[in-house]
Formats: C-alpha cells, sequence, structure tokens
C-alpha cells in the first residue's frame, strides 16, 4: 500500500535520528552514534568510530527534489567519506547507507551505486543500502518498522491498516453488487468466452467486441465472475468508466499495489460510449495511461469491451487511439476477442438457457404455458432460429421474456422477429399507455439517457395528459424490461434510472425521429436545460436564445453558469451588465456540459476576447487581480499545456485591447505583468514536467525518434529539442520560461528503457484451457427435449 510518508516534514535532527533508528533494525544494529550538525564530516550514524562495519549519511530532503542536484550534493558527501577513511587510516570495508526522504528514478540511482563503487569499493552491498522515498513507503507497511514510523508522528498508529480494510469491504461489496442481477447457471460457455478468460489471466488486459446486442457485457460479468471464484485467488472488482480511471490507479496504488496475494479486476463496460463514440482527446490518454499501469503491475486485471462500430470509428477518426490499439490491442498481441462469434450449438444453447431462466421464474400455470410455446418451437424446424444471421443473446432474450403475451405460433414467432428486429420493440412500445410512452420519450431527452426518478418525474408531468397517472405503477411495470435502476438497495426519488440496454436506446432514438411532433412537445415544456442541449432536434442557437433570456426558468440552470456566460457574450445580450458578468464569472467552477472535448473556461475566455465589450473585458481582467479567481481558472480538470497556451493568449490579447482605449486603461501592461502571472507560470512548467515524467508521454517521442531519425538517436538532442518544443512560444507571453526549469532524468531514462525494448517482441500462448470438455455438438440435443 503506497502510504506516502512525507519525512521531508520532520526536522533535520529528528530525521537524521529517524534514519538511524530504520539503519539499526534493517543491518541488526544495537547501536548507531551521530553527529552534531557540522562536524560530521559527511557522517550522520555510525557504528564504531575506529573500526566501523556501516556508516550512515541521512538526507532531509522535499520528496519532489530535482534529481540532478541531489545526486551532485551526494557525490560531495561520498568524496567527504574517501577523505575521512584516508584520515582515520580505516583499513576494513565498510558498509555504506544513504536514507533520504525524496523520491528517486531508477537512472538517479543507478549512477549513484555506480559513484560509490568507484570512490567505496565494496561498500554498497545491496540494493537495500538506499533508503529513499519509495523504500521508506513500503518499510511503513512492514510491521518491524511500524513502531519508528508511529514514533515520528509519519504513521497513525493503526490508521492506515483501518482505513485500508474499510476500503476493501466497501470495493468487496461493490463486487457483490456487480453480480447481483448475473446467474452463472443461465450463461453459456462460449470458446471466445474461455479465450477472454485465458487472456485476461495472462496478459492481464482484455478488450472484448461485439455487435450491439451480441453479449459483451454478459461475457465480461461471467469473466468477472470466474476470476471472483478461483480458489486461493483474492480479487475485488470495480466497473467504472473512463472518467474515473484516474481514481482508480489511486485505489489500485494506495490499497493494492503492495498487496501480491490480492488483486483488483477492472472492467469498463461500453468505454468508447453507450450508443456512439462520446469520449474526447483527454480520455483518450487516460485509457492509455490504464493500460501503461496495467503492464507495470502483477495484480491488477482490466477488461474493456465497446461496440465494434464505436471501436472502428474511435480508431479511425483519432490517431491517439489508433496508435494505442496498435500498440496494445492488434491481432498479433492476441488481446481483443468479438463475442459475436458464435458456433451454432451455442446458439442452440442460448435459446435454451434463455428458455430455462424465464421457466424458473414463473408461476405453475405459467410454466405450463411456457412449457406448450417452447413444445412448438421443438415440433418447427429450430435450426432455423439458430442459424438466422440475425441471432444474438439480447434479441433471443427480450423475446423469451415477452413470448407468454404472443397469440401466434412460437416458431412463427420468433422467425418474424428474427427477420424484422425493429418490430419487436415497436409492438411493444405500442402496448404501452401513451403516458408510460412519453414517459420513456422524456428519459432520452436526458444526458447519457440517464437521470432521478425525481428529474424524470417533474419533466413527465409538464407534458403528460392524464392527471390520474400513476408514475410507481408506471416504473414497477416498465422496470425490467425498458428501465433499470442504477445499481442500487433502496429506490428513492434520487435513485438513477436509464434503459435497460443499449438496443432499446437505438429503438427509442428511432422512435423520437418518427414522433418528432411528440419530442417538439417535450422541447416546448422542457424544465430542464440538459434536456433541451440533449435533444438532437433542438437548434444550437434556440439552446443559446434559452441561456441567455430565459435562463432563470430552468431547474438545473446552476449546472450551466458557464453555457450562460458564453451565450450572453455571443447574442451580445444588451443585459448583461457588468455586475451580473462579475456575479456569473464568481459562482462558476469550470464546467462545460457542451462538449467533454473542451474545457469551458477556454471557451469562456475566448468569447470575452472576441466580444469586443471593453467594459466586460476590464471586469474579467479585474477579476484576474483575485488570486483565488485566477487560481479556479488553471486548476480545472483535465486541464493540459495546449490549453492553457491558448487561455494565457486569449488573456494577453484582452489586455491588449483593453489598453488601446485610453477612457479604460488596464494595470496590466502585458499578460506577464499580471498580479497573478506566478500562478499562470507555475501551472505551466508543472504541466511539461508532468509530460515530462510520463511512461507514455516518453514513449511517444522515442518513438517518432525511433523511425525518423536517419542519422541516429542522441538521447541529449531528443530531450533539448523535446523541452524546447514545450517551451515553444510563438506569442512571446511566456518568455521568461527556460530550459534549466525542468528535470528530465525520468524523460532521458524512459526514453532509453523504450529503445531497448523496441526489438522486444510479445510471446503468445496457447489457449489450451477448457471449462467443460464434455459440450455435445448436437443442436437436436440441446433443444429437442421438454423444459
Amino acid at each position: 500500500m503506497d502510504i506516502r510518508i512525507r519525512a521531508d516534514m520532520l526536522s533535520t535532527d529528528e530525521f537524521e535520528n529517524f534514519a538511524i533508528e530504520l539503519a539499526q533494525i534493517q543491518f541488526n544494529k544495537n547501536k548507531l552514534h551521530g553527529f552534531s550538525e557540522g562536524t560530521d564530516e559527511g557522517i550522520d550514524g555510525i557504528d564504531d568510530i575506529l573500526c566501523p562495519s556501516i556508516i550512515l549519511q541521512a538526507k532531509r530532503w522535499h520528496v519532489d527534489r530535482k534529481q540532478r542536484s541531489a545526486i551532485t550534493l551526494l557525490k560531495n558527501e561520498v568524496d567527504k567519506i574517501v577523505k575521512k577513511k584516508e584520515k582515520e587510516n580505516w583499513a576494513a570495508n565498510f558498509k555504506y547507507v544513504i536514507v533520504t526522504s525524496m523520491n528517486l528514478n531508477p537512472k538517479s540511482l543507478a549512477e549513484i551505486r555506480k559513484y560509490i563503487d568507484e570512490k567505496l569499493p565494496g561498500s554498497m552491498g545491496s540494493d537495500n543500502c538506499i533508503i529513499f522515498g519509495k523504500t521508506l513507503n513500503e518499510l511503513a507497511s512492514k510491521k518491524a518498522f511500524k513502531e519508528v514510523f508511529e514514533k515520528y508522528e509519519l504513521l497513525q498508529p493503526d490508521l492506515s491498516k483501518i482505513l485500508h480494510e474499510e476500503k476493501i469491504e466497501a470495493i468487496s461489496y461493490e463486487s457483490r453488487d456487480y453480480f447481483k442481477d448475473f446467474d452463472m447457471k443461465y450463461f453459456v460457455e462460449t470458446d471466445v468466452f474461455e479465450k477472454g478468460y485465458q487472456i485476461l489471466r495472462d496478459k492481464h488486459l482484455l478488450l472484448i467486441s461485439g455487435p450491439a446486442g451480441s453479449g459483451k457485457t454478459t461475457t465480461t460479468a461471467a469473466i468477472g465472475h470466474i476470476f471472483n471464484n478461483i480458489p486461493n485467488f483474492n480479487v475485488s472488482l470495480i466497473c467504472r468508466s473512463i472518467k474515473d480511471i484516474s481514481s482508480v490507479i489511486e485505489i489500485y496504488n494506495s490499497e493494492f499495489r503492495n498487496l501480491p496475494d490480492h488483486a483488483l479486476l477492472v472492467v469498463l463496460d461500453d468505454f468508447l460510449g453507450h450508443n456512439d463514440l462520446e469520449i474526447g482527446d483527454n480520455d483518450f490518454s487516460e485509457i492509455k495511461k490504464l493500460c501503461s499501469a496495467v503492464s507495470a503491475t502483477d495484480n491488477l486485471y482490466v477488461c474493456l469491451n465497446s461496440r465494434t462500430q464505436i471501436l472502428q470509428n474511435a480508431k479511425a477518426i483519432n490517431t491517439q487511439f489508433h496508435s494505442l490499439f496498435l500498440e496494445k490491442f492488434d491481432q498479433s498481441k492476441s488481446l481483443v476477442v468479438d463475442v459475436s462469434d458464435y458456433s451454432l450449438i451455442e446458439k442452440a444453447n442460448i435459446l435454451r438457457k434463455n428458455f430455462e431462466k424465464k421457466y424458473s421464474v414463473l408461476t405453475e400455470s405459467q410454466k405450463m404455458l411456457l412449457g406448450h410455446k417452447y413444445d412448438e418451437l421443438r415440433k418447427e424446424e429450430y435450426y432455423k432460429i439458430v442459424s438466422h444471421n440475425n441471432f444474438s443473446p439480447r434479441l433471443i432474450e427480450t423475446v423469451i421474456q415477452n413470448i407468454l403475451s404472443m397469440q401466434t405460433n412460437t416458431f412463427d414467432y420468433m422467425l418474424s422477429v428474427l427477420e424484422n428486429p425493429q418490430d419487436l420493440y415497436t409492438n411493444l412500445f405500442d402496448k404501452l399507455k401513451k403516458d408510460e410512452q412519453y414517459l420513456l420519450l422524456t428519459l432520452a431527452t436526458f444526458q447519457d439517457n440517464c437521470t432521478s426518478k425525481q428529474n424524470l418525474v417533474q419533466a413527465v408531468e409538464t407534458i403528460q395528459n392524464d392527471d390520474s397517472f400513476n408514475f410507481e405503477k408506471a416504473f414497477e411495470k416498465l422496470d425490467g424490461s425498458w428501465i433499470k435502476y442504477l445499481k442500487t438497495d433502496i429506490i428513492s426519488p434520487y435513485s438513477l434510472i436509464q434503459f435497460y440496454n443499449p438496443s432499446i436506446i437505438d429503438f427509442i432514438n428511432f422512435k423520437k425521429k418518427e414522433l418528432h411532433l411528440v419530442e417538439k412537445k417535450i422541447l416546448a415544456h422542457a424544465i430542464f436545460l440538459e434536456q433541451i442541449m440533449t435533444i438532437e432536434s433542438a437548434p444550437h442557437d434556440h439552446f443559446m436564445q434559452e441561456l441567455a433570456y430565459n435562463w432563470e426558468n430552468y431547474i438545473d440552470k446552476k449546472n450551466f453558469i458557464g453555457e450562460k456566460i458564453y451565450s450572453e457574450l455571443k447574442l451580445n445580450n444588451p443585459n448583461l451588465n457588468s455586475t451580473n458578468f462579475i456575479f456569473l464569472l464568481a459562482e462558476y467552477t469550470g464546467d462545460w456540459n457542451l462538449s467533454t472535448k473542451e474545457i469551458g473556461w477556454l471557451k469562456i475566455i475566448q468569447a470575452i476576447q472576441s466580444d469586443g465589450n471593453k467594459k466586460l473585458q476590464l471586469a474579467f481582467i479585474d477579476q484576474l487581480k483575485q488570486r483565488d479567481f485566477t487560481s479556479k481558472i488553471i486548476h480545472v480538470p483535465n486541464m493540459d499545456l495546449d490549453t492553457l497556451n491558448s487561455i494565457g493568449k486569449s488573456i494577453s490579447i484582452i489586455i491588449n485591447n483593453v489598453n488601446q482605449n485610453s477612457d479604460l486603461p488596464s494595470e496590466f501592461s502585458s499578460f506577464k505583468e499580471m498580479e497573478h502571472y506566478d500562478l499562470f507560470k507555475s501551472k505551466k512548467i508543472d504541466l511539461i514536467q508532468e509530460l515530462l515524467d510520463d511512461y507514455d508521454f516518453a514513449n511517444e517521442t522515442a518513438y517518432d525518434h525511433y523511425y525518423n531519425d536517419e542519422m541516429g538517436i542522441n538521447i541529449d538532442h531528443i530531450t533539448e529539442e523535446t523541452v524546447y518544443k514545450l517551451l515553444d512560444d510563438p506569442d512571446g507571453i511566456w518568455n521568461d520560461l527556460d530550459i534549466v526549469e525542468f528535470e528530465t532524468d525520468s524523460f532521458e531514462y524512459n526514453v532509453s528503457d523504450y529503445l531497448e525494448k523496441e526489438n522486444r517482441e510479445w510471446s503468445e500462448d496457447d489457449y489450451d484451457f477448457s471449462f467443460n470438455s464434455d459440450r455435445t455438438t448436437d443442436i437436436s440435443s440441446v433443444i429437442d427435449k421438454p423444459l
């Protein structure tokens, strides 16, 4: 568990004593003597001044101190020891131990060890002679060292264990909830399922693809179920979205990384979007980050799934994802399975299992009726059902769920549905009451086809025709067939509701276009801005008009403050004065609902720039005098270097525009002269440093040079060129930044590491694992027997 020990918070004397006590335990020394400051000659701890067997050097430095300066200082300390050894005429070799609070990267560690081996041969006998940030975290979790960390208040007594156990327990509840509606008894173990399990077990990473309704989510759940029930293998499962990847990595690092006997399985269901590609460039970077985390760990497993068409769209329109797919998922690495590749015998089993599942929940009289309907199928050419091109698990499930209400012959009914799949939902939809239809159509007007029960009721009440309409009975009727509650044990007004499956979303979207007058009615009576934003037929200018002039009428207005400011500026609303403008700016938190691919503050600041209203521009510049306001702009989630540069450029233009008007001069002559420019500069330095420290960024850079540098590869040249590109400032607004601001050791190490690995090839395992070796190959033996 990454406890994140901050020993740099100790005083110098405290840290030296702390280091001495750690070394006594680590190297089994009863007593190490310390030295007072200024008289140690490079020694902070020693066991025998006449003939030492161990010498300790303690350095209390900030955890993120620059590597190069640390290495230089450590070498100076080694030189002192060499002189001390000669002066005291120490004959025997001794163990030289360094304890520092800072983090050291692999390249720095190697350089320090090499220098010590040259100057003090044999004194660095093992890797544990250098104790640094990462190893302090590891030692803190060991029983032998716990008391020392507690003594110096670096670890609260038993608190970390309590918090860890509580988090693990919460995750275990989530694992159980994930399987609440899944029954392995009615799942068909297909060849693709077995192969997928084997890939995830061996490679730790699996991508499941297939068309809508082909069984991606069910197969994912089945693989998770098997993982969850492997003897002597403790695994927790969490289901998340791309937006949660940073928190997933944090959960893994804090709760699982140092628990080799406890694994974490992360499921990203429909990770690119439920019915269309719904993610942006920042999200693709998050996917890559998670894949990299998997490759660097032993007990983290990730299973993603996506519709094939959405997957193809993502590869076609986003070069970053296309590169990621080639690197992580292409066929040579065998990490992708297509669940739609069913054999006829597997389809027969899927058909049979769905009937058995339906049969298990019926009353005795209903069982007799279903048994009769199933016998109708047995008497016909059921081969035509399982061999039909439109056969899909979800379609078969839906047909059988509604089969008791159908008056026609079972075989004829199923065949007609397979011939015209859209008619299935059409017939079921037409049997609903009009207000129930409105409820479903209204749910589709909310973002991601999901909202709270309370919001949905309020929205439907504005358009319903029947005052006696019973919402509770409608929800009860639709639950489990058209809609479902989003993983909750207690149904309340705040429970989230979504459509039962993606195929229903496809149908409702089709139905909205057919019933465009109904959608128009919903739009006219909308009480949530989210509805107007989501409805496809709503013109963008209508949404902007509502934001600018009718914003107060909507329940969710506070969620759209950014879009409100933007619309006011774009439409030149005469009612927008400096007072209202400042109020809205103060309330705005950075949310931007119109697109997950854009940063709200950038859109607003660019709108302020192009507006031309110098009073509003001056009001904005005045707000920048407040440090909290400036900090709020630059510390929004997903802020990247390009966005920060664009914000800086727009603010610079606004300042220039205002200063050209002599009646309304700004206190700032330029962007760099702003009162809190230091926040922008610090953020830019942090973003560049994050890129330089990022493993994937280094890999991408190395990849480009590996295939494009005809004159050979020079790591120093790559590093210098990369930093200068990141510092590129064609508008001259950041020209006080310099390459010396940045620590490049990690970048150089990662580039070098990538280049060394470039020619290595993946090895493929034989997938000979089988869950059920007694499978029949005879379709009649599966279908042609009574329920």
